[in-house]
């Protein structure tokens, strides 16, 4: 998965577009402040939340202090696929080693150095949308699966920790 703002970069009618498609709420009908996104085959969750007062750093603040926008959650997702992953951690240690090996062909196949969250997705990196799961009312953000599927748009070759 590529870092989403990097696709945001650029001009033409097509960027703008999709510069206005990655500000829009991330959830339809109604703006939600805080939802909680749950990854395949595993059970690793992120709450995803706008802060009260926007930090000036981001390029895309004064979207987000009113909801959760689509380029919030591709970041949040972008970030924690990125974080290394221990093969001392709870997740790795009680995966099966044939899981373990098809991540480990991931991060052969991604050739990379370090064992990293996306690699737990077997190839599986372009961002396939969001699928309500339930917990808290949908209005008060709930809990969203985050589904993947395999495609060239997203490519986990060109994930680097930034």
């Amino acid at each position: 998965m590529s870092n989403p703002a990097l696709l945001l970069k650029g001009s033409g009618e097509a960027k703008s577009r999709l510069y206005e498609i990655a500000l829009n709420a991330a959830v339809q009908p109604i703006r939600i402040h805080q939802l909680t996104l749950v990854f395949p085959k595993s059970d690793w969750e992120i709450i995803v939340s706008t802060p009260a007062t926007p930090s000036p750093k981001e390029s895309h603040s004064y979207a987000v202090a009113e909801c959760i926008t689509v380029i919030d959650v591709l970041e949040c997702v972008y970030m924690y696929l990125s974080e290394p992953v221990r093969e001392h951690s709870p997740g790795w240690t009680s995966a099966s080693s044939m899981e373990q090996d098809a991540v480990r062909y991931s991060l052969a196949k991604r050739k990379g150095k370090t064992l990293r969250r996306i690699d737990w997705l077997e190839g599986n990196t372009m961002f396939g949308g969001l699928e309500y799961i339930g917990g808290a009312a949908r209005m008060d953000g709930g809990r969203w699966m985050v589904l993947f599927r395999r495609g060239l748009l997203l490519n986990a070759g060109t994930l680097k920790k930034r």
